[in-house]
């Protein structure tokens, strides 16, 4: 992978992010490195969101590209 990701799905809250050679290769049945849930429930009482991110393949991705994944959303 050369460190550019594409959003595969984006269904808010979901987010799911894979490599582009993997997309280009399996298009939309790539399987997602990421995952990233937004949790809206505190956003009107409290101005919140919360955000998850889950890590599915560790092995593709490194702390960097996690990082830089989660900071452009």
């Amino acid at each position: 992978m050369d460190g550019y990701f594409i959003a595969c799905a984006a269904q808010m809250p979901h987010l799911l992010f894979t490599g582009l050679e993997d997309y280009k290769v399996r298009g939309t049945d790539a399987s997602p490195y990421l995952t990233v849930a937004h949790y809206t429930e505190l956003m009107d009482t409290k101005g919140l969101v919360l955000v998850r991110g889950d890590i599915v393949f560790p092995s593709k991705l490194t702390d960097l590209q996690v990082s830089l994944s989660l900071a452009d959303n």
